[in-house]
């Protein structure tokens, strides 16, 4: 099996049982294969990250015991920034010396700035006492 590189090409997710995917995990296995973690895996790795997709959508549809695996098995395939930190994976320099993760984290924090919406400051909650 050929497995794309980090591009835009994106294997096919298929479909257990019939099984009918969440957007959101689509989405989701669409951005693993076009990340640089993408680089690092091998035909070998396919299934298994299938079964993450499973673990994933499931989560989402409700399934809080799925949850400990999926955190686990992310973790061993470099899906979370800690992750790729413990398995000395290098990210793409992205001319920032905070490193991709922080930066992105900071870009995030301006936007909401610049809409004046700062996650630092506490808000009135609709229905709630002032």
């Amino acid at each position: 099996m050929d497995l794309p590189r980090g591009t835009d090409e994106v294997p096919t997710l298929p479909r257990p049982n019939g099984r009918g995917w969440l957007k959101a995990t689509r989405d989701a296995w669409a951005r693993w294969w076009r990340s640089p973690m993408a680089h690092e895996w091998d035909a070998s790795d396919y299934y298994q990250l299938v079964s993450i997709a499973v673990l994933l959508d499931d989560w989402l549809r409700g399934d809080l015991d799925s949850l400990k695996e999926l955190r686990h098995w992310m973790q061993h395939y470099g899906l979370t920034p800690k992750s790729r930190r413990t398995l000395r994976w290098a990210m793409p320099d992205t001319g920032d010396e905070r490193g991709p993760d922080e930066a992105r984290r900071a870009e995030a924090a301006g936007r909401s700035r610049q809409r004046g919406d700062d996650p630092r400051r506490l808000r009135p909650i609709e229905g709630g006492r002032t």
